[in-house]
């Protein structure tokens, strides 16, 4: 399955978004000014973590960290499935999207 993962330059205050699969990190392309995204294929079974953020109507300087959040992902059965910390299950975030 094909997946993008979004980066949003301004919600990057204290920590960078990243996505790392098998121990290496993908590297993000430009899209605009402050936003990046990189595509990657994900094989059944396969897991990669990853932080993102995605621009949010509204956000202004001083809150757009909360534009951004962690997961760690599985491809399992057909779908991608988004883990937090402790390993419970958790909704796709809005950074992710899954093309096919």
């Amino acid at each position: 399955m094909k997946v993008i993962v979004h980066s949003y330059k301004k919600a990057q205050q204290f920590k960078k978004d990243y996505v790392r699969m098998s121990g290496s990190f993908l590297k993000f392309d430009k899209d605009t000014a402050n936003h990046k995204s990189v595509e990657f294929t994900i094989d059944e079974g396969a897991e990669f973590d990853a932080r993102g953020s995605r621009y949010r109507e509204g956000l202004t300087r001083w809150d757009a960290t909360k534009a951004q959040s962690w997961a760690k992902f599985r491809a399992e059965n057909g779908k991608l499935l988004a883990f937090d910390f402790n390993g419970e299950s958790k909704p796709l975030p809005g950074w992710v999207e899954v093309l096919a």
